[in-house]
C-alpha cells in the first residue's frame, strides 16, 4: 500500500522533486572532481575533542553513509536522514573523526569542505552543517560538546534524557535505563 507513496518519494512526482533528483543536484552543483567515495565508512575510534578543559580523548562508534574525496584536498560528508535531524552535533562528530582518520591518507590531509544531512521528509532536503565561514568554529563548538559530555558522563552525571520518549521503543538500553527516574517536565539539553 506505502509503495506508490515510496516510489513517488524516490522518484518524484510533478508538484515535488524526489530523492534521486536532490542527490543528482547535490553532485551537479559541486564541481570539484570526486577522487574517491566512501558509503558507510566506519568512523570507530578513540578520537581527541578540544574542550574546555583541555584535549579529551572519546570512544566514537559510528558509520558516517557518504564520504567524498575531492581532487583538490578536501572532502565532503553526507549523513542521509528520513526526517529533519535536531542538532548538528552528529555530522560534526563524524567530520571531525573523519579528518582525523583521512591524516596522511593518498600522502595528504584531508580539510572539510562541506558537511550536511540529506534529509528524505521536511521543508529542506540538503541541511548543512555550518554555513560557508562557518564551519570552523561549529566544529570547534561540537568539540567542546562532546568533551563536556563526556566529562559529565565520567563524572556520573548522565541522566536519560531523550529528545523524544518514541526513540525509548527502539533503544538497546532500554532494558537498564533510569528514564522512568527522570522528570519529563525538567529542562535539559537532551543528549
Amino acid at each position: 500500500a506505502d509503495s506508490a507513496l515510496e516510489r513517488t518519494r524516490l522518484v518524484g512526482s510533478p508538484v515535488a522533486a524526489g530523492l534521486i533528483d536532490v542527490v543528482l543536484r547535490l553532485e551537479a552543483e559541486r564541481p570539484v572532481e570526486v577522487v574517491e567515495r566512501r558509503l558507510e565508512h566506519r568512523i570507530d575510534g578513540v578520537y581527541e575533542f578540544r574542550g574546555p578543559g583541555g584535549p579529551r580523548r572519546v570512544e566514537v562508534r559510528g558509520i558516517a553513509d557518504r564520504i567524498d574525496l575531492l581532487a583538490d584536498g578536501t572532502f565532503r560528508i553526507f549523513d542521509y536522514k528520513t526526517t529533519a535531524p535536531g542538532t548538528p552535533l552528529q555530522i560534526a562528530v563524524y567530520a571531525i573523526c573523519a579528518a582525523a582518520r583521512l591524516r596522511g591518507y593518498r600522502g595528504r590531509d584531508w580539510t572539510l569542505a562541506e558537511a550536511a544531512y540529506i534529509a528524505f521528509r521536511g521543508d529542506r532536503s540538503v541541511i548543512p552543517l555550518a554555513r560557508p565561514g562557518e564551519i570552523e568554529a561549529t566544529l570547534l563548538d561540537a568539540e567542546a560538546t562532546i568533551a563536556t559530555i563526556a566529562d559529565a558522563i565520567e563524572a556520573g552525571a548522565f541522566p536519560p534524557r531523550p529528545r523524544a520518549r518514541s526513540l525509548c521503543a527502539t533503544c538497546a538500553y532500554a532494558g537498564v535505563c533510569r528514564k522512568d527516574y527522570v522528570d519529563a517536565d525538567i529542562a535539559a539539553p537532551a543528549v
